[in-house]
């Protein structure tokens, strides 16, 4: 679980960071890392990368969106982060937030995440009161990740 939340965490992270020139940083990724990197992502722009204990994140540009992809040493892609229009997200989400939080304005973009195979939408909602952070799957359930009043 720590390591969930670790890659988690460190997505999101980088995903709201501005995009660094890492030309420095590219001679410690590992080889294995690096291919596997080109292999999944030809036509990505803007690299760079940082580690993180034994995770390698990569953020970039692709297919003009900004995007995040997480590799362990070997190479294997553990997951993967983008931002997307929060019309973009699925439909089972958008009637979900619009029925649980009719009185709330809704971010225009969300955070798309994908561990394990499984896609979740994280995107804030407001009634100008409170602030709520919501994760979301793709079937519409939702969790509320965190509570701020304004």
């Amino acid at each position: 679980m720590k390591k969930v939340t670790t890659i988690v965490t460190a997505i999101a992270m980088l995903f709201s960071a501005t995009l660094f020139a890492a030309e420095k940083e590219d001679a410690a990724i590992n080889a294995s890392v690096k291919a596997s990197f080109n292999k999944g992502f030809l036509k990505a722009r803007k690299v760079s990368w940082k580690k993180k204990d034994d995770v390698y994140f990569a953020s970039f540009i692709f297919n003009e969106h900004n995007a995040e992809a997480a590799f362990d040493e070997k190479g294997n892609l553990i997951a993967l982060s983008n931002t997307v229009e929060s019309d973009q997200m699925p439909l089972a989400i958008t009637v979900a937030i619009a029925n649980k939080f009719q009185d709330f304005d809704v971010a225009k973009s969300a955070t798309e995440i994908t561990y394990e195979n499984q896609t979740n939408y994280y995107i804030s909602v407001s009634d100008g009161k409170q602030l709520m952070k919501l994760k979301c799957s793709v079937n519409g359930d939702i969790i509320i990740e965190s509570k701020k009043k304004i």
